[in-house]
């Protein structure tokens, strides 16, 4: 329920993610986001600085490519770091929007399972002298 709250609070919605991210200003660091949103991301991994510093950073966005953001640490503890975008232009806000569609999509499509083939309603059997159904369902009869 906490959980459920917390997610709730936020401004968008984040999507789990295993992209990568090369850090570039203050310092050179390579690390992966554990989420991301349209407004900030989780970084796996504490950057070596303290809340309030700004950040530039080139985000690997499947199918597009390196995507440069800027943005400010926001939190750092247990491992991982928090940082809220400060500068999202158009062009990469609809990037980023696209992409985390996408990253959606694809978690969504590993987490469902395929409907047996007994619950597909092609298979529904009538009998021979139900009409309605029939004429319904197109069915074969039993």
């Amino acid at each position: 329920m906490v959980a459920l709250q917390e997610a709730q609070r936020r401004e968008n919605y984040r999507v789990p993610t295993d992209w990568w991210v090369r850090i570039n200003v203050p310092w050179e660091v390579t690390t992966q986001l554990a989420d991301i949103s349209l407004s900030g991301a989780r970084f796996h991994g504490e950057l070596p600085c303290t809340p309030g510093v700004p950040i530039g950073f080139a985000l690997e966005v499947p199918k597009v490519g390196d995507v440069p953001f800027t943005a400010e640490v926001v939190w750092i503890r247990r491992g991982q770091t928090g940082v809220r975008f400060t500068d999202v232009p158009g062009k990469r806000a609809q990037l980023l929007r696209e992409a985390l569609v996408d990253e959606e999509r694809r978690i969504l499509a590993a987490r469902c399972h395929p409907v047996p083939a007994a619950w597909n309603s092609s298979y529904v059997q009538v009998a021979a002298d139900d009409e309605l159904a029939k004429r319904t369902h197109g069915q074969r009869t039993i």
